[in-house]
């Protein structure tokens, strides 16, 4: 939901900014030190669900070539634990994400990329993987012509 956020602000800023550049393109990055996240999962070694909470650091930059041609990239890095509810087993390991959206006009042409992986690991020995991959790009005329999400949680065996 944030990324989406992050996509609509960096639009709305391109009718002030992108009427305005004329040589170089504008530019701008936030840093945010100390974001939260909480969402639900399932823990593919048991099937149990329980709650995962990512704690990071967000870099987010957009450059505006002005015309509509524009690149927002933020990147995510930071813990994740996850708290199985059945068990109270708790397993955490750092993450990774990124996430590209490149609007190219002409017309309604865009391409959104959106990565993330983690591997979590419990006090006795316990591992799971997280990894989300999807990508998404847009004709001028508004045809998706790439679409996909795939989405995986993997137990990872430890004997």
């Amino acid at each position: 939901m944030r990324r989406f956020l992050i996509v609509a602000l960096a639009l709305a800023g391109l009718t002030y900014v992108g009427t305005a550049v004329a040589g170089d393109p504008a530019t701008s990055t936030s840093v945010n030190t100390s974001f939260s996240q909480t969402s639900t999962a399932t823990n593919p070694c048991n099937g149990d669900s329980g709650t995962v909470v990512l704690n990071g650091t967000e870099v987010a930059h957009l450059t505006d070539l002005g015309g509509g041609v524009f690149f927002v990239t933020t990147i995510d890095v930071g813990t994740l634990s996850f708290t199985d509810s059945s068990t109270g087993q708790v397993l955490s390991g750092p993450f990774a994400s990124m996430f590209t959206f490149e609007s190219t006009p002409p017309g309604l042409q865009f391409d959104v990329t959106n990565l993330f992986n983690t591997v979590a690991t419990a006090s006795d020995g316990t591992k799971v993987q997280y990894q989300l991959r999807a990508h998404r790009t847009r004709t001028p005329q508004g045809d998706y012509v790439v679409s996909f999400m795939i989405v995986s949680a993997t137990c990872i065996s430890t004997g």
